[in-house]
């Protein structure tokens, strides 16, 4: 029903209450004009009459302050969730959708919100799937020059979603630092490869020029508009926590959080994987490896919350 219908329905209860009671006024009327009633008999009507008139007023007030009052009352509550799920939609949450009503001018306004909702679901949909076939290309184009880096990055990438979810970080972040440890070592595309796979210790120069992939990294996703986000958290994931790691030198909560988590994860896969010069190292002692660097190299926090779910991720892998 529209709400015009129900002003008009409203309006028509509060006419009925006085069509009931004007001709009982009407009556009395009639009476007085009827008869030759001296002053003091009209007075004594008037006594009589006023309390009914009372009454018939004070119906009326409280029909209009009944009727009106619920009627206002719904409308500010179907605003109030009407708000409350457009700050849900405008927060990135589609999943939401506007509930209809039953009053048809809020619900052709909610189709026309939920329709728009769908298509930007729908590009959004179409958005992630160029992403991923972007990320794939680009991990593509690392793992030819080093075999390791794809199957490191998607754990890295494993370990820092377990660790989002331990610390209740929200979904978009989520997602954000995922992306992160998918890509976080694709500036080695610019290190060439026999330093990548060279079995032994690298020489200072050879280091340095390792040491450039953060930045190359970053240099890199600044060219897709679908990554430029992700930048704060890639340059810095070689950096410690106490201000020694590279390149900018950031420390504690200088270094951006994402950042922080990714230095746990890269650095646990890195231990416990097999290189082309070392073995993989087991899990107790990659714990301790944690646990030692804990302040140090790491963010204590995040070690904390790494080692209260590492037994478990390690018995998935």
């Amino acid at each position: 029903m529209k709400i015009t219908n129900r002003v008009i329905l409203s309006t028509a209860i509060i006419l009925l209450v006085n069509i009931i009671s004007v001709p009982i006024a009407t009556i009395i009327g009639v009476k007085i004009i009827q008869h030759n009633i001296d002053s003091k008999e009209i007075i004594n009507i008037i006594k009589i009459i006023y309390p009914i008139v009372a009454v018939i007023l004070i119906l009326n007030i409280m029909v209009i302050v009944v009727v009106f009052s619920n009627l206002i009352k719904k409308m500010r509550n179907l605003t109030k969730a009407t708000k409350e799920r457009l700050d849900f939609i405008s927060q990135g949450n589609y999943n939401f959708r506007m509930d209809y009503t039953g009053y048809e001018e809020f619900d052709s306004t909610n189709k026309y919100i939920n329709k728009l909702v769908d298509e930007v679901e729908n590009k959004i949909a179409d958005l992630q799937q160029s992403t991923f076939a972007t990320i794939d290309l680009l991990t593509a184009t690392l793992e030819a020059k080093d075999p390791y880096t794809k199957g490191h990055s998607v754990r890295v990438a494993e370990y820092s979603f377990r660790i989002c979810k331990e610390m209740v970080l929200d979904d978009r972040y989520t997602e954000k630092l995922v992306h992160s440890a998918l890509l976080h070592d694709i500036g080695k595309i610019g290190v060439h490869e026999d330093i990548l796979n060279k079995p032994s210790r690298l020489s200072n120069d050879e280091y340095d020029k390792v040491k450039q992939h953060p930045v190359i990294a970053a240099q890199i996703l600044s060219e897709y508009d679908a990554f430029k986000d992700l930048n704060e958290i890639v340059i810095a994931h070689h950096e410690r926590y106490d201000g020694e790691g590279y390149p900018n030198g950031l420390k504690e909560k200088e270094i951006p959080l994402g950042a922080r988590i990714l230095a746990v994860a890269d650095t646990f896969d890195a231990v416990t994987s097999d290189r082309v010069y070392r073995k993989g190292m087991s899990l107790e002692e990659a714990k301790k490896i944690l646990i030692e660097e804990k302040g140090n190299q790491f963010d204590p926090y995040i070690v904390d919350a790494f080692l209260r779910i590492v037994d478990d991720i390690k018995l998935d892998n």
